[in-house]
């Protein structure tokens, strides 16, 4: 096997910025979809890519987790947090993203919790095939703003 690199896992936000539903650019005007469950608005769709992600040790699968919640805004309205600058979905670096998050994994590990509801995170994709014979997912089409004028 060739170790575990690339993306582990990605975040879709399902608004605009300042969760808007609908932009106008160029003299036209896109809308996110309405999706919801339950009755409720989904606004985020996070993406794991297994079985790379289930290949980590723990701690990578937490600040992978941890990082992908940390983009969401903090008004929760479907858009992402945004850094100043270019580089506005990490900040100057991506090692100072996750470096952010530690405290805060640290804090969640430490919490009454954690080992019972991080116990299936221990787990290797082949442990958890092995455990409960087959693994299955869903994988969502990306969802895209539909032009509506």
């Amino acid at each position: 096997m060739g170790g575990c690199h690339g993306v582990y896992a990605t975040i879709r936000a399902l608004r605009f910025p300042g969760g808007a539903a609908e932009l106008e650019r160029g003299g036209q005007t896109y809308r996110w979809p309405r999706l919801t469950f339950e009755g409720r608005d989904i606004l985020y769709v996070i993406d794991f890519m297994m079985p790379r992600f289930a290949d980590l040790p723990l701690r990578n699968k937490l600040t992978t987790v941890f990082h992908e919640l940390y983009h969401i805004s903090p008004r929760c309205d479907g858009d992402l947090r945004r850094f100043p600058g270019k580089n506005y979905a990490h900040g100057s670096s991506r090692e100072a993203y996750n470096a952010r998050l530690q405290p805060w994994i640290d804090d969640y590990l430490n919490g009454d919790s954690a080992a019972r509801v991080t116990e299936f995170l221990d787990l290797s994709f082949a442990d958890l095939q092995a455990r409960h014979t087959r693994v299955v997912g869903r994988k969502i089409q990306p969802i895209r703003p539909v032009r509506v004028r």
